[in-house]
């Protein structure tokens, strides 16, 4: 009996030997990644005023500028002619010779499913042979610039398509003259995320 009861004694010993004895190990892992702060944008159409004819008028005259606006949507442009009260000079024009083009920028690169704010400037077009500059009274853009104007999709990519108000603006005591050929502006697309 007694050999009974060692031989007990020592299988619990070894069990609580064993429960008790352990060991520790840890690894140190490491963790990736890779911090993207720009988008990608793309023009993929520009935007195209086409050819138009324009004439000027004078600001001291009370009357009002022409303009033509080429909606973002693609929608058909519309001109509309300036007014005149003066008795000599016409009032000004804006008209359209070949059909324009709205513009695409495509964004890619981004989050999925990030919200972007939109903001938009623009320059004068400006002839290098001289005369009088055309104005860009605005950029238009789908979807309408502002605070979270954009959503990307679940790839990070979106789409800015982008239209323009232009008008005639004159000098006070005369009316501008416009120098026939290509007239170039600019235009600046700013995102914030």
């Amino acid at each position: 009996m007694n050999k009974t009861t060692k031989i007990g004694c020592k299988i619990s010993g070894i069990a609580f030997g064993v429960l008790m004895a352990g060991s520790v190990h840890a690894d140190l892992f490491e963790v990736k990644t890779n911090v993207s702060t720009a988008l990608t944008m793309t023009e993929t159409t520009p935007l195209d005023v086409g050819q138009i004819f324009i004439s000027g008028f004078d600001s001291s005259d009370s009357g009002t500028a022409a303009s033509y606006v080429i909606p973002a949507s693609g929608a058909a442009a519309t001109a509309t002619p300036g007014t005149s009260t003066a008795t000599g000079p016409i009032a000004s024009t804006i008209l359209p010779i070949t059909t324009p083009t709205a513009g695409r920028i495509d964004i890619t690169d981004g989050a999925p499913n990030q919200s972007l704010d939109l903001a938009v400037s623009s320059t004068a077009f400006t002839n290098p042979a001289g005369g009088a500059a055309i104005v860009i009274t605005s950029i238009d853009t789908s979807p309408a610039a502002g605070a979270a104007a954009l959503t990307l999709d679940g790839t990070g990519a979106g789409a800015i398509l982008i239209g323009a108000t232009l008008a005639n603006l004159g000098a006070a005591g005369s009316v501008p003259s416009y120098t026939a050929g290509n007239f170039t502006g600019t235009y600046t697309v700013t995102i914030n995320y």
